[in-house]
């Protein structure tokens, strides 16, 4: 091949990475609408947002289930895992969301007695309180598995390439 066909085509897969690569800080930093009309019309109240006043995060929360045991992704809402009871019923709720600027990403600065609301599909609000926060491995599970109190647990990824899970844990307030 000539090497000027080379030099053009090392330029432009240069090119389009740096624009990915772009995009995806914009995904990352950019605060996405949050859902103002949070009747859902489900038969099952469902959370549809989260909100933790003292870290200024309020972000919209989506249903899922887990994939070959992983969690799938969402540039724009946190995800509580369906197999979880609803936050506020007896047991572990999980909810998971990125470490992004538009999710979770200031959750590692959250603290104990911090409030967190939970807004559900017919509008109703429950308040909860952190008790407790760590970290744990990625292959520590134990953090999704259900309980005998009442309990909500949110945690998102942290550490060197998100090799660790923060984990901040709640009840009701």
């Amino acid at each position: 091949m000539n090497k000027k066909i080379v030099a053009v085509l090392l330029l432009t897969i240069g090119l389009l990475l740096t624009f990915h690569a772009l995009y995806l800080i914009y995904l990352r930093n950019t605060k996405l609408p949050v859902k103002t009309d949070v009747n859902l019309r489900s038969e099952r109240v469902v959370p549809v947002l989260v909100q933790i006043p003292s870290l200024a995060i309020n972000v919209n929360v989506t249903e899922t289930d887990l994939t070959n045991n992983k969690w799938p992704l969402s540039n724009d809402s946190a995800l509580h895992w369906k197999e979880s009871p609803l936050p506020g019923q007896k047991g572990n709720s999980v909810i998971y969301g990125h470490n992004w600027a538009n999710l979770f990403g200031n959750l590692r600065q959250v603290h104990p007695n911090a409030e967190v609301v939970i807004v559900y599909s017919d509008g109703s609000k429950k308040q909860f309180k952190i008790v407790d926060t760590y970290t744990v491995t990625a292959d520590e599970t134990h953090i999704l598995n259900n309980s005998t109190d009442t309990r909500l647990t949110l945690y998102n990824c942290t550490g060197f390439l998100d090799s660790k899970r923060f984990v901040a844990i709640a009840i009701p307030s």
